[in-house]
């Protein structure tokens, strides 16, 4: 059906928004974001040192773990 005609319209004339109609709900965006566009550039420092304190604590955790595993 041609968007721009609406056969249940009151005139029988074309409708003079001939865009398509919007996205409907529910239904994802066409482009997705990098991160980096969507929080500062202050809090992304924020989590990328979190994110290294994490690992460095896995890290050091999966040595212990191994040694307490070699001496068992």
């Amino acid at each position: 059906m041609n968007p721009a005609f609406n056969p249940s319209s009151q005139s029988g004339q074309r409708d003079s928004n001939t865009r398509p109609p919007g996205p409907k709900p529910g239904t994802l965006p066409t482009a997705l974001y990098p991160v980096e566009n969507v929080i500062s550039p202050k809090e992304n420092r924020r989590f990328s040192k979190s994110v290294a304190k994490l690992h460095n604590f896995y890290e050091s955790a999966k040595k212990k773990m191994k040694k307490l595993l070699v001496y068992s």
